[in-house]
């Protein structure tokens, strides 16, 4: 076309481009000019001609010469093959004479100009190199006349690698393959290019007096290491430790300067992290611990920590130098060995290690964390731990690391501003710091000293302890104590420290206090140190006492544990935990003292010093005592007797649970507000609820902590086998002393979940208005868009919740409770569970009543706490009567429920209706989709367990390895029932459409289990596998684009074909209709399947083709990304075979390797004479 046309096109393109741009342009308008772009872009063959003449074009404005360059590319990418070799020669000129003579300069030049030219270049290097255009690197040299056509070089050079090696996001194999070979044949080159360029413009830059050059020299410097940067993650190691270390010399020396020590310090952490193979590779890193390479390391870390503090630039680089530090360790592990054997330690080892532990001082959390990191690696490296030069240092990382567990706060460090957004964050974080230091104290005293830490601790806690000022800083160092001494002597050898340890025991509880967060945090020492109770008993009641102190702790002016302060109630609450947790660890020391804590609980409770709840957690820890007796009489009197009073209690309710009225006005659902206040003292119905509470989780408790003894000559002699013959497979059927007592409570939890049930029903919820009372929590909502809510404070200051978040938590809890107790009744209490006289009749009447207007994050804990143990702890002889029946009627409604669910999801997902889009429903669907996920997910877990599990409550004698992966025999029962068949496989069928990967992928692990029974069984009709292979092919549509997906489907596809082909021929049109698929590879694909039906297939090798045919099938009809959907497809076409030249080395002549005399002549003339 003419030129007049070309400049008519721009005119038009440049207004367009305007008018997206411009933020008061109205919507239609901006459009109607996008729409312009995008048909010209793909139209007009002068396309690319414009879009060259608008991005040469340095009068117009930055967004028009940007739109010229996304018009040039996007036309080179998709209309390269049709350009004749003239319009291709001519882009190619254009573009490198505009580097070379039509840019401005290097300064003001925007960086998207620039890399926008150079992503034209690399497209057309992607079609045309090295076969068209062997001259690139020739031609790329000559463009560097100026500071910004370098840097545009070196910009061409980057993304070419990063598009063909470092990322590898070039889809065509061939090409990208021929480039990369290209790339290694020529890496010599390119290095000497790369290095040459650096060195002209530093030299430059050195050279320079203005503050403007040398900023241009800077640029080009900058986008110099850049390219280095992402060569050296993936080239052989030889050409980084070229020419004696020339580049990393060069590095090194960069550190010094600031404005390129940044980028240096990027590539040179890169080059120390690369991981070698050959262990000549990997001895060339310890040139970095000669003198001269380490000093400049050291130097500029140095600086950059002393400037750090009050620039965060400096900071920045401070933390990746001592990335780099860090990793030179690493590689340092991995080298030790192969040292030992070739030489001697490396050297400047102790400077290194002295570098080391300074940045272990470093205020900066992120610092510490790093060389810590590197210090748990050296100390699991058993061969590091013995040199004498190292063992200096441990003491000296105790010294430092001990009072680094102390939390000093979000404000309060340092650096933690310039390191973490949010306290949340900043918590989060402090939480893994402390994890590290932890494990490295445990290493210390398991394999180097158990003395070392300990002295730092004993010192440290004995002069805490003589403090006399009370203040949060003291707290803090306390905990931090408390939380060292654990792994200390937990992991140690106490005995070189017994008697010490001992002593500061002795002194911790005889220290008096009447500060409760004082007292909150010896306890916690004292849970740590109890482990030495075993070599001193005598201790063993002044500790009970210590604890008893803090459980009945009051403050002046109170009575007997009422209107306490919440720092009160956290350390009486502290002190009834730290009981249970000492009985459940070390039952067998507390037993001989055992009926001393049930008279002082008892006591307590009777004069009214302790609560319910403190009551139910205390008789929690009595119960896991008296599991020590291993006498079924014994426990279950105990259990029986201790548990009257909350049985009577809760018996007492039954009539307020009997209908949602009654409940409703009991526990006051319709009296709460959003009002914060502090305490609630004034809610008349808070009683009542404490009393479903109390009832519920003591009963739990005592169900839950109620044990049989695992070995069975303890059972046989107790008195817990019951009186029959044994059950099959080497089991016996046990009886649990709590089945009488949560026997008797059952029908209370069952009443309790009806009512609650029945608050969710629409009548109740129009009549009483309790809707937003129903809501889920906030931790609910926290947990499960996997936010964190951490508080860095001490958590000491009182929380002000509004009435209505107490009665919301009140639901849940009560709810919780009640499905945990019903798992406790599966997993505890089995066959005398199961043969509950009236026990099916009762869960459909009470427990399953009104499940259908349970919202999903509610009916979850039914499915993922009760019916997964219900179906698992279910013997074959109970399936008839108990199990059977139940999944009759829940199986079909679980079905009906989630495809009813998923439509409205997908009803959601596809609505266009932007007047109903405000925040607060969007957040609401949000959390319904991520609610009914976990729903499908959780049901199909419980079906995986029906089919693949099912062994009955038993002691198993003779435990025996089965194959998990197969069918059992309670999944084979529930297949001969024609009804739950195929009601689970429709389900299963559903999963693998529903639109979440997790639940599809289950879906076809299942099937392949359940699948070959129901074929070899014969109960599967022409229809059914016709649906069978269908419902496999959609989901291939419908979720074939993600590699998990699409991994399982053609595995199961491919089964199923191979079992049902030879009884059910349906199956071979249902393949036959697949959109795309070809019919010549079919009848291929299927005489392979017939040749493997027939037991004439060749093994490992034949699944792999027939994977590759089945997937050439249906190629067409998997699903893609919505990103992908309309996405243009560029067609990068294959040039002519590449061939690497091979080097020939010239065969030199003895004239040419040999240059002085070497007596021929003579030899000859002797010879003539």
């Amino acid at each position: 076309m003419s030129h007049e046309d070309v400049s008519s096109a721009c005119l038009a393109l440049a207004q367009a481009a305007e008018l997206v741009t411009d933020p008061k342009t109205s919507r239609e308008d901006r459009l109607r000019a996008y729409q312009e772009c995008e048909s010209f872009k793909d139209r007009s063959p002068i396309a690319a001609e414009c879009g060259f003449a608008l991005a040469s074009d340095t009068s117009k404005s930055l967004v028009v010469r940007i739109c010229g360059l996304k018009i040039l590319e996007d036309s080179i990418k998709s209309r390269w093959n049709d350009f004749n070799p003239q319009v291709k020669l001519s882009l190619k000129e254009n573009l490198m004479n505009m580097i070379r003579s039509s840019m401005g300069d290097v300064l003001s030049e925007p960086i998207h100009i620039k890399d926008g030219i150079s992503r034209c270049i690399v497209e057309i290097i992607k079609r045309e190199w090295p076969q068209h255009w062997p001259t690139l690197l020739a031609e790329l040299n000559g463009c560097c006349v100026s500071e910004i056509g370098t840097e545009i070089s070196l910009f061409v050079i980057l993304r070419l690698v990063e598009d063909i090696a470092v990322l590898q996001n070039l889809e065509q194999t061939q090409r990208r393959k021929e480039i990369y070979t290209a790339l290694t044949q020529q890496l010599g080159d390119i290095f000497a290019f790369l290095m040459s360029l650096l060195e002209r413009h530093y030299k430059a830059y050195l050279e320079s007096t203005e503050i403007l050059a040398r900023k241009r020299q800077v640029k080009v410097c900058s986008a110099a290491l850049g390219t280095f940067n992402a060569f050296v993650e993936w080239v052989p190691v030889s050409y980084v430790m070229a020419n004696d270390k020339y580049l990393i010399r060069c590095l090194c020396h960069l550190l010094m300067d600031e404005s390129l020590q940044l980028n240096a310090g990027e590539c040179l952490l890169n080059i120390v992290s690369i991981k070698c193979v050959k262990n000549q590779d990997r001895l060339q890193f310890l040139s970095f611990f000669e003198t001269d390479m380490i000093t400049q390391l050291f130097s500029a870390t140095e600086a950059a920590e002393q400037k750090s503090s009050s620039d965060d630039v400096h900071y920045v680089f401070l933390k990746k130098m001592v990335l780099i530090l860090v990793e030179l360790g690493n590689q340092l592990c991995g080298l030790w060995s192969i040292i030992e054997k070739h030489t001697q330690r490396p050297s400047n080892f102790d400077v290194y290690l002295n570098a080391i532990l300074f940045f272990t001082r470093h205020p900066s959390l992120t610092v510490n964390f790093y060389v810590n990191e590197l210090w748990i690696k050296f100390f699991r490296h058993t061969e590091i731990l013995k040199d004498d030069i190292f063992k200096d240092f441990v003491p000296k990382w105790a010294e430092i690391v001990l009072k680094k567990t102390v939390k000093l706060g979000y404000r309060n460090e340092g650096f933690s501003i310039l390191d973490f957004e949010t306290e949340e964050e900043y918590g989060t974080f402090f939480g893994k710091y402390r994890i590290i230091i932890l494990e490295g104290v445990k290493l210390v005293c398991c394999n180097y000293s158990p003395t070392l830490v300990y002295d730092h601790i004993e010192e440290w806690l004995s002069s805490l302890l003589r403090s006399q000022i009370l203040n949060e800083s003291l707290y803090l160092q306390i905990e931090a104590v408390s939380l060292i001494l654990d792994p200390v002597l937990s992991k140690s050898n106490l005995s070189p420290i017994l008697a010490r340890a001992l002593h500061l025991l002795k002194s911790i509880l005889e220290y008096e206090t009447s500060d409760p967060i004082l007292s909150s945090n010896l306890l916690s020492c004292v849970s740590a140190s109890f482990v030495l109770v075993a070599h001193d008993s005598t201790l063993l009641p002044i500790i009970m006492n210590k604890i008893f102190s803090c459980i009945t702790f009051t403050e002046r002016g109170t009575s007997n544990g009422h209107q306490i302060s919440q720092v009160v109630k956290t350390l009486r609450r502290h002190g009834c935990s730290l009981l249970v947790k000492i009985a459940t660890k070390f039952a067998s020391t507390l037993h001989p003292i055992f009926d001393h804590l049930k008279d002082t609980i008892a006591t307590l409770r009777e004069t009214d010093k302790i609560n319910k709840m403190e009551f139910s957690c205390l008789v929690e820890a009595l119960v896991l005592v008296s599991n020590e007796f291993k006498n079924y009489s014994i426990q279950a009197n105990f259990v029986e007797n201790v548990s009257a009073f909350p049985f009577e209690e809760f018996k007492s309710l039954q009539e307020n649970l009997s209908s949602a009225e009654t409940f409703v006005e009991y526990i006051g659902l319709t009296k709460v507000n959003d009002v914060k206040v502090d305490k609630l003292a004034q809610d008349p119905y808070y009683v009542n609820r404490s009393k479903i509470s109390f009832c519920t989780t003591f009963l739990l408790s005592v169900c839950r902590r109620t044990k049989v003894p695992s070995d069975i000559n303890e059972c046989h002699s107790g008195g817990f086998i019951l009186h029959e013959e044994p059950c099959g497979s080497g089991s016996f059927n046990v009886r649990n002393p709590a089945a009488s007592v949560a026997n008797a409570a059952l029908p209370l939890f069952l009443s309790l979940a009806r009512v609650i049930n029945s608050l969710w029903t629409p009548e109740n919820i129009s009549k009483y208005g309790y809707s937003r009372t129903l809501e889920m929590i906030d931790t609910e909502k926290l947990t499960v868009t996997g936010s964190t809510n951490v508080d860095s404070s001490t958590g000491l200051k009182e929380k002000k919740t509004s009435s209505r978040d107490k009665m919301k938590s009140f639901i849940y809890e009560t709810y919780e409770n009640i499905f945990h107790f019903l798992y406790e009744c599966c997993s505890s209490f089995g066959s005398e569970f199961y043969r509950l006289p009236g026990l099916t009749e009762a869960l459909k009447s009470y427990l399953f009543a009104g499940i259908h207007n349970v919202p999903d994050y509610r009916l979850r804990c039914l499915v993922k706490t009760f019916m997964k143990s219900f179906i698992n702890k279910c013997s074959k002889s109970s399936f008839s009567d108990v199990l059977g029946p139940i999944l009759l009627d829940f199986c079909p409604y679980m079905l009906t429920r989630l495809t009813e669910r998923w439509k409205y999801i997908e009803s959601i997902v596809i609505s266009d209706d932007d007047a109903v889009n405000d925040n607060e429903k969007d957040s609401k669907e949000v959390l319904e989709d991520v609610f009914l996920r976990q729903l499908t997910r959780d049901y199909l877990n419980a079906v995986k367990v029906l089919f693949m599990s099912g062994n009955g409550n038993d002691v198993v004698v003779n435990p025996t390895t089965e194959d998990q992966s197969a069918l059992s025999e309670l999944g084979k029962l529930v297949l001969d029932y024609d009804t739950l068949r195929e009601c689970l496989l429709v389900t299963l069928l559903r999963a693998l459409v529903w639109n979440d990967s997790l639940s599809s992928v289950r879906a076809c692990n299942l099937i392949k289990v359940i699948l070959p029974y129901v074929i070899l069984s014969k109960k599967l009709n022409e229809d059914g596998a016709r649906q069978i292979m269908i419902s496999i092919l959609s989901a291939f549509h419908a979720l074939g684009q993600h590699e998990m997906n699409n991994i399982a489907l053609t595995q199961l596809a491919i089964q199923a074909y191979e079992w049902m082909r030879s009884g059910y021929p349906s199956v071979l049109s249902v393949l036959s209709q697949v959109p795309g698929c070809n019919q010549e590879d079919l009848k291929r694909f299927d005489d392979r399947i017939v040749v493997a039906i027939n037991g004439k297939d060749v093994g490992k090798v034949s699944d792999r083709v027939k994977k590759d045919m089945f997937k050439k099938i249906i190629n067409q009809f998997v699903g893609k990304d919505k990103a992908q959907l309309f996405k243009k497809e560029v067609i990068i076409k294959n040039l002519p075979s590449f061939i690497p030249p091979k080097i020939r080395h010239k065969n030199l002549s003895l004239d040419e390797t040999e240059t002085n005399d070497i007596s021929l002549t003579t030899l000859f003339n002797n010879g003539t004479k």
